[in-house]
C-alpha cells in the first residue's frame, strides 16, 4: 500500500465593505472537514492549505491567527 500526502487547498473571497475577521477562517475550516479528499481504502495525510482573498482588508485578530498558521494565506 502506498501512503501520499496531499494538498487540498480552500479558498474564500468575500467582497464587504469592512475587513474580513477570523470568524471567516474558522467557517472556512469547518466547510473543509466535510470534503473528501482522496480514494477510498488508500492511506492519506491530508494537509490543508487556506486562502483568504478580501477586497477590505483583515482584522488583526484574523492577522495574527495566520501569523501563527503557516498554511494559511492572506490576499487583498
Amino acid at each position: 500500500m502506498f501512503r501520499c500526502i496531499i494538498f487540498p487547498s480552500l479558498g474564500e473571497c468575500k467582497f464587504k465593505s469592512a475587513p474580513v475577521g477570523a470568524n471567516v477562517l474558522a467557517e472556512l475550516e469547518e466547510k473543509s472537514r466535510a470534503a473528501k479528499w482522496g480514494a477510498p481504502g488508500r492511506s492519506w495525510a491530508r494537509v490543508e492549505c487556506c486562502a483568504l482573498f478580501s477586497i477590505s482588508g483583515f482584522s488583526d485578530a484574523l492577522r495574527e491567527t495566520v501569523g501563527r498558521r503557516p498554511n494559511v494565506l492572506l490576499f487583498e
